[in-house]
């Protein structure tokens, strides 16, 4: 997820290494304390908290996309008609 992190943008050089860090280090806490250590390590910043918790939660569903198989996400997604099913039968060759 440091991806988005990759190219600071707008931010500026300081906030964009504070941010890169709390998120290398919130990372590798337990859901269970991240919450906290996201509002001790921001100190205040609402603006900072919110990039940091924006950085975690795309972590997670990229987390969670990246634990699935492709194919089983595709069976799934056609189960529940969100994919058009591939037609079994072979379509006719066009005449030559």
């Amino acid at each position: 997820m440091l991806a988005e992190l990759s190219t600071p943008g707008s931010l500026q050089p300081e906030r964009y290494h504070k941010l890169k860090s709390l998120f290398q280090t919130a990372v590798e806490l337990r859901r269970s304390a991240r919450s906290r250590f996201v509002e001790q390590a921001c100190e205040g910043d609402q603006q900072l908290r919110a990039q940091l918790q924006r950085l975690l939660v795309a972590d997670e569903q990229m987390g969670a996309f990246l634990e699935s198989p492709a194919l089983l996400v595709a069976r799934r997604t056609t189960e529940h008609g969100m994919l058009p099913r591939r037609s079994t039968s072979t379509p006719p060759l066009p005449p030559s």
